[in-house]
């Protein structure tokens, strides 16, 4: 009996061990993809802030060939 014990204990901690390695991967990939993200939102944030900068300077070049 004490054997069959043994080795529900065993089947216990690996599968514990298991499970820990999954809820890290998961929470790793989740972060991953908050950071990807991030640095997304940023990169759009630097391109609209250019575009804009480039749309005053096209409006000002277009005002000045008509005046």
């Amino acid at each position: 009996m004490k054997n069959e014990k043994g080795s529900i204990s065993l089947f216990v901690l690996i599968a514990m061990i298991f499970f820990s390695i999954y809820t890290l991967a998961i929470y790793n990939s989740i972060s991953n993809s908050q950071v990807i993200q991030l640095k997304a939102n940023e990169r759009i944030k630097e391109i609209y802030e250019d575009d804009i900068d480039n749309v005053d300077a096209i409006y000002t070049n277009i005002i000045s060939n008509y005046s």
